[in-house]
């Protein structure tokens, strides 16, 4: 049966930011979060979803996943 519930969340294709030599830039990442909760986002489709995934190691990927919650903040 299909649900007659309302979609009520927002979820963002988010990127995934890496600095120049390529590492991940966990700072961006942390600031560009925050960014998209403040904007309304509930939450953001990591790793793969705009094709920069496999270009992380493994641990790198497990490093953002692991990530906890990011709270909103102004720019």
């Amino acid at each position: 049966m299909a649900s007659t519930k309302p979609l009520q969340s927002l979820f963002a294709a988010a990127i995934t930011p890496p600095h120049s030599n390529a590492i991940l830039d966990t700072e961006g990442l942390e600031a560009y979060l925050s960014f998209l909760a403040l904007e309304g986002c509930h939450g953001a489709l990591l790793l793969g979803i705009t094709g920069e995934g496999p270009s992380f190691w493994r641990e790198e990927r497990q490093q953002i996943l692991r990530k906890p919650s990011i709270e909103p903040i102004a720019f």
